[in-house]
């Protein structure tokens, strides 16, 4: 076999998107358009194998059918942690269903939580044991509760759900989804909450690192059905939480908030329960409302900051986040 290329693609280009999308759905891939990079792996002018970046998630990797089980799966692996090297990025995840899963840990990757649909592994100078090591804990034998949340930005409701699990729990870790697709930046987000929870001393306020819910990076390309791609990822999720996250830092609780508004959240939040209990107790708390009753959300938050509408923000949100506020969007 003479020596193989490798071409970056430009899918915008007709050349190189037919052969590509011919590739990828020949080996039952759903096409994704969040795709930061992508490599084509050429045998003379023939493309035989190709692969995907999303920030530091390999994805969309495909291989001709004759050409599967040899050296050109590691050469494509190989290619995009070089990439990823080249951009100072030396911590990385695959997403690959349960029977593939041998051909990474092959190549050093751990698999961190595995479903029926699914598998994740990572591999890297970075680990969720590290993660979870570096975490300061308090020696408590009592109740250990927990929250995550994207907080864009902090609201009355997130201090008002926060506020009940700290009332109700001897210490509580508070992770932030670190990943910036949001209005507020990952910073911004971290810091309001922060300010919003400086009151309650025993709330420990954190990064989720890459570990936390993170609906963007999540391979949908490999789920057939688009209806069932929250759920297979919030069960991942969810079963990471249990196996790995809550044993290491002693956690028997998790608080979530009802979700009336969002039909994504709420299955999040269902597919939650399901997993994590009995071993760790689901409470979903009710959304605290407006004195109108409608229940205080983020959008509608960011809604009125694009309105400047000061005075119905005032109503909605911690003083912390309003001052906050009131300097950055003036």
């Amino acid at each position: 076999m003479s020596e193989l290329q490798f071409k970056k693609l430009s899918l915008d280009r007709v050349s190189y998107s037919e052969p590509w999308l011919d590739l990828v759905t020949s080996q039952g891939l759903q096409v994704t358009e969040d795709l930061d990079y992508t490599v084509g792996v050429y045998q003379e002018n023939e493309l035989i194998a190709t692969g995907s970046l999303t920030k530091n998630v390999l994805k969309m990797l495909a291989i001709s059918d004759s050409y599967q089980g040899g050296s050109v799966f590691n050469q494509l692996i190989s290619h995009l942690i070089g990439h990823l090297a080249e951009q100072k990025i030396f911590h990385y995840f695959v997403f690959t269903k349960p029977n593939l899963s041998y051909a990474f840990t092959s190549l050093g990757f751990k698999v961190l939580v595995e479903t029926k649909e699914a598998c994740l592994l990572e591999k890297g100078n970075h680990s969720l044991t590290t993660f979870l090591a570096e975490i300061p804990q308090k020696s408590t034998e009592g109740i250990t509760g927990s929250l995550v949340m994207n907080a864009n930005p902090f609201t009355n409701g997130h201090q008002f759900l926060v506020e009940t699990a700290s009332h109700e729990c001897d210490q509580v870790f508070l992770f932030i989804v670190e990943a910036d697709v949001s209005e507020f930046s990952f910073e911004e987000r971290l810091m309001l909450a922060k300010a919003g929870t400086a009151h309650l001393s025993n709330v420990l306020v954190l990064g989720g690192d890459n570990y936390m819910v993170n609906f963007a990076t999540f391979p949908a390309y490999f789920i057939a059905e688009s209806a069932e791609i929250t759920h297979y990822q919030t069960q991942l999720d969810a079963q990471l939480f249990k196996e790995r996250i809550s044993p290491a830092l002693k956690i028997n609780r998790r608080y979530l908030g009802s979700e009336p508004l969002s039909p994504k959240t709420a299955i999040y939040n269902q597919s939650l329960t399901e997993v994590l209990e009995p071993d760790v107790q689901v409470k979903i708390i009710p959304r605290k409302a407006t004195n109108s009753g409608k229940p205080i959300s983020a959008t509608t938050v960011r809604a009125l900051l694009s309105q400047k509408n000061w005075e119905r923000l005032q109503e909605l949100v911690p003083p912390t986040t309003f001052s906050y506020l009131k300097k950055a969007y003036k």
